[in-house]
Order: structure tokens, then C-alpha cells, then sequence
């Protein structure tokens, strides 16, 4: 009688544990990192061909070689933690990531075409 008291107590525990965080969040948060990283970068280069940060929140920022990489780190780790936190069928929390991450999309492949641009005009080696 005791083991099966055990086993029971064991899997009423198990019942009480919050769901695990969906696959697809981890992926939405590590792929909001990258992008930002890319972000990053991708800006760097443009302002090492004579281009210029279009974010006014950044420009003060993006020259320090190192505090462009942590404004943005922390930015996309704070979103990273509210979506893992988020209750696991938070239809709301899943599609404004999947908003941002479309925004960074956006800007890096804006990044890269005047990147492109840019090694064509011989202005980045």
C-alpha cells in the first residue's frame, strides 16, 4: 500500500507542474537574438560605407563599439524572457514576437541590399 501511495503522491505532483515552455518559443526567442545581433552588425557596416543609423533611440549608441551589442542584447532578452514566461497558450504573446521578428527581417534584408549596394559603388571591400 505505501508504494502506491508513493507513485500517487508522485504523479499529483507532476499534474502541478506548469506546462513546459512550447518548442516554438525558444525558437521565436533565439531567433529574435540573432536578428538583433544581425542587426547590429549589419548597421556597423553601413556606417563603416558612409551610411548612417536610422534610429534616432540607437544613433548615440551604435559608434561604442560594444554598447550597441548590449542595448540591443538586453532589449532582445527582455522580450525573450516575456515571451518564455507568457502562459503557453498566449495566442497574444506568440504573434508579437512573431511581429518583431518580421520587423527585423525586414530591416536586416533592407541592411543587406544597401550593404550590396554599397561593395557594388566600392565603397566596402
Amino acid at each position: 500500500m505505501q508504494v502506491d501511495a508513493g507513485v500517487e503522491d508522485r504523479e499529483a505532483a507532476v499534474d502541478e507542474v506548469s506546462p513546459a515552455v512550447p518548442v516554438a518559443r525558444w525558437i521565436m526567442a533565439a531567433a529574435l537574438i540573432s536578428l538583433n545581433f544581425l542587426d547590429v552588425v549589419t548597421t556597423k557596416l553601413i556606417l563603416r560605407a558612409g551610411g548612417s543609423e536610422a534610429n534616432p533611440l540607437m544613433r548615440r549608441v551604435i559608434q561604442d563599439p560594444f554598447a550597441a551589442f548590449g542595448v540591443k542584447l538586453t532589449m532582445a532578452l527582455a522580450v525573450g524572457m516575456l515571451l518564455l514566461r507568457a502562459p503557453a497558450h498566449s495566442k497574444l504573446a506568440d504573434r508579437a514576437v512573431l511581429l518583431a521578428i518580421g520587423c527585423y527581417t525586414l530591416v536586416i534584408g533592407w541592411n543587406t541590399g544597401l550593404l550590396v549596394a554599397a561593395v557594388r559603388a566600392g565603397r566596402l571591400s
